[in-house]
């Protein structure tokens, strides 16, 4: 089970970092993305940004680390539900062999079908 939630992990940030890579921002700042699933992920994205610049935090101090989509598992919802994970940047060390700073997180679910996303939690 947790080698499936790491792959669906890093299956969807390496399909993010594509769809970022390989489109260009058009006039208007409107996000072009390739794919019905990279669309998806990108709705997830702003809607998590958007509840969480809300609550007064800087979206500048923080970086997203996951995204799961919560289709299976022990915590299933389905297809619709995301997870999403942000840390503070300042946490995260800048190279491979420093240590990562514990806590920082902001957990946050969205509910794409709802079109709403909620804070989850923090880390300690």
């Amino acid at each position: 089970m947790y080698q499936l939630r790491v792959a669906t992990v890093m299956m969807f940030t390496l399909m993010l970092a594509s769809a970022c890579a390989g489109n260009k921002t058009p006039p208007g700042d409107q996000k072009m993305w390739s794919s019905l699933s990279a669309k998806e992920l990108g709705r997830a994205v702003e809607l998590a940004e958007g509840t969480v610049a809300a609550g007064g935090t800087s979206l500048a101090n923080l970086k997203l680390t996951s995204a799961v989509n919560m289709m299976s598992g022990r915590d299933y919802r389905g297809p619709a539900y995301w997870r999403l994970t942000f840390k503070r940047r300042d946490l995260i060390p800048r190279d491979a062999v420093s240590i990562l700073g514990a806590g920082g997180e902001i957990f946050v679910d969205v509910d794409l079908d709802a079109n709403v996303a909620k804070i989850a939690g923090y880390g300690e």
